[in-house]
């Protein structure tokens, strides 16, 4: 697996010589006092047929997958049902995911021969995507997510290996074109899937789901199987039979039952979206390579995309009082997209880049500054939160290893990475951000329980007091808000 003592693969010990070399000619030319351009001018060709089609295939494959493995229109109502008595095995195989993820970090993944990162690599996405299935009876958007989250990573793998000296604009373009492709596709199947099989969203189509998923009622609810006519049906009094506090137990069992047969139908719908989303914002990066200034419209194309997420974790939030399966499974997808969008912005621009823009752009100079305050810094802490310190613990493990292995001599007890982030983060004013990180569980807790409740209690108000006016008067107002 690991080429020699270093573990380096050829194509690592090819680059090493490259740079030892180019290092070694200047310090001979600094030597007798010539200049030397260690800039090396990379010509940018547009992408190749071959590599057209491989992004094609990479985007359309998981679509199909997803579609197939998770939806009604496949395997979904099989796949789901089954799982519906797994979620304990799930637990175990979500420590068992993320157990082998660290233990490729501390053995050097990166550092591996090409072959072993790819089947290592496949082995625990398929230990996620088994992970996510098993537990999709409480979290029915895990494995729709984790499949259509192969489209980004397998482009993005595309982009800083075989694409990388390949132009934005071809790269892009082809981009936008083969989700553009995938959505037509998939919706186009969806469509006639409906109109053969007449399984448009009625009552009929409800209790087709329904009739097939006994498994999922049975195991929603700990206490006891649950039957939909008895205890999920319209119009059923369950504090009559049960009490106020079983009742909405129950209630709540049969609103996350609800919520898998529901994203069983709507998983094509989910994928048709998610590509479109991609192909617009691709598009959008091929328009601002034909009109120039590409940092700066990439900062705005970031900052723009950021606010709209955003706004749409606040709309999934007030979504949680009709169904708060719903808004999680809109809260996943949206966290997916901020990061997803946060690490292409990092790999775009870069924090080096982003401090070349700040003498010539205001926007560049506002989000330098966030970046370094203490409540971004607050966010990030209060984001990853225990992951921070078992980050560091397997920073000095991989260290070790590399030690054991010849690999590195350095006396420092984490690695050249993790001492860097560590002599960053210790440059912060830790008293300050933990402060703020009070503050902001606090402006959470205010937004989400008071703010979001009091709206509820407001508009249930102006319910009772609009009541008896006419249409044209509530219209009017309406229109005037």
């Amino acid at each position: 697996i690991w080429k020699g003592k270093g573990w380096e693969t050829k194509a690592d010990l090819g680059v090493n010589r490259v740079i030892s070399g180019t290092v070694a000619e200047v310090q001979a030319s600094s030597a007798v006092g010539v200049d030397v351009d260690t800039t090396e001018e990379v010509q940018e060709d547009p992408v190749s047929i071959p590599v057209r089609m491989l992004i094609f295939f990479l985007t359309l494959l998981p679509n199909v997958a997803c579609v197939t493995a998770f939806s009604a229109m496949g395997f979904g109502i099989g796949i789901y049902s089954m799982a519906a008595s797994l979620s304990l095995v799930g637990d175990f195989a979500v420590l068992g995911s993320a157990a082998f993820a660290c233990t490729l970090y501390v053995f050097d993944y990166t550092s591996m021969a090409t072959w072993a990162r790819a089947v290592l690599g496949f082995c625990l996405s398929l230990l996620i995507l088994a992970a996510a299935v098993l537990k999709s009876r409480k979290y029915p958007w895990t494995p729709i997510l984790f499949t259509l989250l192969l489209i980004p990573a397998a482009l993005g793998h595309l982009r800083v290996t075989i694409c990388k000296h390949k132009t934005r604009k071809s790269f892009y373009g082809t981009v936008s074109l083969s989700t553009a492709v995938s959505a037509v596709v998939v919706l186009t199947w969806f469509l006639l899937w409906v109109v053969t099989t007449d399984r448009f969203w009625n009552s009929a189509t409800k209790q087709y789901l329904i009739g097939n998923m006994d498994e999922v009622y049975d195991h929603v609810y700990a206490e006891m199987e649950l039957n939909y006519t008895s205890h999920c049906a319209d119009g059923v009094d369950l504090e009559e039979d049960f009490g106020s506090e079983v009742a909405g137990d129950i209630a709540y069992a049969c609103s996350a039952a609800a919520t898998v047969w529901w994203m069983v139908y709507v998983c094509p719908f989910a994928a048709f979206l998610s590509n479109a989303v991609v192909s617009v914002f691709c598009l959008v990066q091929y328009w601002i390579e034909l009109r120039g200034g590409r940092a700066l419209r990439i900062l705005q194309t970031v900052t723009l995309s950021l606010a709209v997420l955003f706004m749409g974790m606040y709309f999934a939030n007030l979504v949680t009082g009709a169904s708060l399966q719903l808004a999680n499974a809109l809260m996943g997808f949206y966290a997916a997209a901020i990061c997803g969008l946060m690490v292409w912005a990092y790999l775009e621009i870069g924090v080096d880049q982003l401090q070349g823009m700040v003498a010539e752009s205001y926007l560049a100079s506002l989000l330098l500054k966030a970046f370094n305050s203490n409540w971004m810094r607050a966010i990030a802490v209060g984001a990853v939160n225990h992951l921070l310190p078992l980050f560091f613990l397997l920073t000095i493990l991989n260290q070790q290893v590399r030690v054991w292995r010849g690999r590195s001599t350095s006396k420092d007890r984490f690695t050249d990475q993790g001492r860097k982030i560590a002599t960053y983060m210790g440059t912060w004013e830790w008293c300050s951000i933990l402060t703020k990180i009070c503050f902001l569980g606090e402006l959470f807790f205010c937004l989400n329980v008071g703010f979001t409740r009091v709206t509820y209690i407001f508009l249930s108000w102006l319910n009772n007091a609009l009541a008896g006016q006419s249409l044209e008067i509530i219209c009017s107002i309406c229109f005037a808000v």
